[in-house]
């Protein structure tokens, strides 16, 4: 259960396989309350390989973020990825949150290695959220101050690894993860 008034923010994000004919549509979330999830920003990374009528579309991230209300109650958090071979959702909670996510910044990279820089420079009391996914099952890892709150597989041995890390004591403008995998994004929000 979150805590009351608490705001969610979610990744939901995915890879399309080698073979499939379709690519890797626009994620989408749900929580077992019916609450309302209220889309971000996404980014999407193309590969060059025309499936689905022309689309390129091999990975997706997408970030969404969800009020908690003052009587919480526990719920199950569902992203969808439609087309995706392989998925996964990380939800984060946050207290204190303001509800302005106007900084925020994506970023893609054929490799494993996306680089993400906000457009201004984050309030001293603000601190920047990220995520990344890619192909394969290599760790990521953040530059700078980030702290790593997950790093993994969500479907175990999928193909697919995502991982969120945050910056609350010095965080710049931007953020650089590496790895191993391919097709990766990146997101980093301000919050």
């Amino acid at each position: 259960t979150p805590p009351a008034d608490s705001i969610l923010i979610a990744f939901v994000g995915g890879r399309r396989t080698a073979s499939a004919a379709s690519p890797v549509a626009q994620p989408t979330i749900s929580d077992s309350l019916g609450g309302t999830w209220t889309p971000i920003t996404e980014i999407s990374y193309s590969d060059g390989v025309n499936v689905g009528g022309g689309s390129q579309v091999w990975t997706r991230l997408r970030a969404f973020w969800r009020q908690v209300s003052s009587s919480p109650a526990a719920m199950t958090v569902t992203g969808v990825c439609s087309n995706a071979g392989h998925m996964g959702t990380v939800v984060v909670v946050t207290d204190g949150a303001a509800l302005d996510f106007s900084s925020v910044a994506t970023g893609s990279n054929a490799n494993g290695d996306p680089s993400v820089t906000l457009g201004t420079s984050p309030a001293g009391t603000s601190l920047v959220l990220t995520c990344a996914g890619g192909v394969g099952n290599a760790l990521f890892a953040p530059s700078g101050d980030f702290t790593e709150i997950y790093d993994a597989e969500p479907d175990a041995g999928s193909g697919w690894h995502m991982a969120v890390a945050y910056d609350d004591t010095t965080p710049g403008t931007g953020v650089t993860w590496t790895s191993t995998n391919d097709g990766s994004v990146a997101i980093a929000i301000e919050i």
